[in-house]
This record gives structure tokens, C-alpha cells and sequence, in this order.
């Protein structure tokens, strides 16, 4: 099932009307200075809210691949930054962990 609106897009799996399951969410905003793509999550959903594994790709070109906890980057995972560089990390309720 998809949806569409002026600002963003989902296709995926939807349960009891909520993002739950497999889906892509992609927001809609123009590309400009510093963006190379749009943001964009690829992953799990669980009523409503990424939760489980899932890769968020952002605009200016890293992305974090690893868990996700009720919306929240959450766990061990791989962050590639906008030069490339990949470094294995771990995140606790959105916040990278040194």
C-alpha cells in the first residue's frame, strides 16, 4: 500500500492503518545546496514508528544502517559519513555512544 502527500511518501506493508512491517519512506522536500539525494528510510516498521532493522540515507549523502527503537536510532550499527568514511558504532535512543 502506498500514500502520497505533498511533503513525503511511503510504500510498504500497513497494518490496523499504520506504517507495520517492510516499507520505504522518502520525504519530498527540493534537493539544494549540500543535498546529493532526498532523505529516505528503508526498513522495519512497527505501528507507526521505525522500529526493528532499517538504513536511513540522508540528504547530504551518509547513512546510518542498524537498529531502530521507537523511532530512535538504537543499537549496534554502521554509520557512513558524507565522505565515505564507514565506521562501526552504537547508538542509545538516537544519540551515538563513544
Amino acid at each position: 500500500m502506498h500514500w502520497i502527500d505533498s511533503r513525503e511518501k511511503y510504500s510498504g506493508e500497513w497494518l490496523n492503518n499504520q506504517q507495520h512491517g517492510w516499507g520505504i519512506h522518502l520525504w519530498l522536500d527540493s534537493r539544494g545546496e549540500g543535498k546529493f539525494m532526498r532523505n529516505r528510510y528503508e526498513g522495519e516498521w512497527k505501528c507507526g514508528l521505525r522500529e526493528g532493522f532499517g538504513t536511513f540515507y540522508y540528504a547530504n549523502g551518509s547513512k546510518y544502517e542498524g537498529t531502530w527503537l521507537k523511532n530512535m536510532k538504537d543499537g549496534y550499527a554502521f554509520f557512513t559519513d558524507e565522505l565515505g568514511r564507514v565506521s562501526q558504532t552504537e547508538f542509545y535512543h538516537d544519540r551515538m555512544i563513544k
